[in-house]
């Protein structure tokens, strides 16, 4: 059986409260003995290190509080419309690195701040 977690934002948006925003899919294509409670918890704290970085876009700025999160799935819909992204590490930091352009592209596309003034 494939490991599937969704990866998304959760916070609020543009002063709108509980937002929730799918951003991209990644598909484990191989099964390592890991937990994978603790490649979840890993990779949601790789995320937030390198938004905090500034690396994917910008974090908690005007008319945005919130995080990206990892999310188990047990099936990807049929028809789903968001990129799935195949890996086979269960690293953190080397699975960042192979979403990383693909998850900037989805942040820039679907969360979209508004100026002040607007």
């Amino acid at each position: 059986m494939k490991e599937s977690f969704a990866i998304c934002f959760r916070g609020c948006l543009n002063g709108e409260r509980s937002v929730f925003i799918d951003l991209c899919v990644i598909e484990l294509s191989s099964r390592d003995n890991k937990i994978d409670f603790m490649f979840q918890y890993d990779l949601i704290s790789c995320l937030y290190k390198n938004r905090g970085k500034g690396e994917l876009g910008p974090k908690n700025g005007y008319q945005t509080a919130g995080w990206l999160d990892v999310l188990k799935i047990f099936k990807v819909p049929k028809g789903y419309e968001l990129e799935v992204i195949k890996i086979s590490s269960t690293d953190a930091a080397e699975v960042y690195k192979i979403i990383k352009n693909s998850l900037k592209k989805a942040i820039r596309e679907k969360i979209k701040i508004k100026e002040k003034g607007e």
